[in-house]
């Protein structure tokens, strides 16, 4: 698992593949978030989020992206050094499905869900623009955002 858990966090899919699968690192990724002190687990959360994001699990992607920028926000970290994971949850957002149909939750006021909550993703953004380092991707987004919430309305 030592060998999983390296190899894990490097870019590399194939060497992933080659020394143990994605779930296997999930899972060893997912021990050590539990063993992590309180405002340090930012860094393993956001591993995880990139593993589930490779195997198409976008809702639990989303989840463990969240906490690793909660994790982050606790840790001290600011806008810049989270800026990635601000991105991707302003995009997953933007492009999530609604409810019942591959989305997050079901229940009461699913078949009323039109998809990814663009208000938060708005929230990103407007952050994300305040950057030197993200403020031309932020801005690009918002127009697409901008486009988008007309289209929902």
């Amino acid at each position: 698992m030592a060998a999983c858990r390296a190899v894990a966090g490097t870019a590399s899919a194939d060497a992933r593949r080659s020394s143990c699968s994605i779930p296997d690192a999930i899972r060893a990724h997912q021990r050590a978030l539990l063993s992590s002190e309180p405002g340090d687990g930012s860094d393993l959360a956001l591993r995880i989020g990139k593993l589930y994001s490779a195997t198409g699990q976008g809702a639990h992607a989303a989840a463990y992206h969240r906490r690793a920028l909660v994790e982050g926000q606790s840790g001290g970290m600011g806008a810049n050094e989270l800026g990635r994971v601000y991105l991707w949850l302003a995009k997953w957002e933007m492009r999530r499905p609604p409810a019942g149909r591959g989305g997050a939750g079901e229940g009461a006021g699913a078949d009323k869900d039109k998809g990814g909550d663009l208000g938060k993703a708005e929230e990103y953004l407007r952050i994300m623009e305040g950057t030197q380092e993200y403020r031309d991707e932020a801005k690009a987004l918002l127009k697409d955002l901008e486009v988008l919430m007309l289209s929902r309305e």
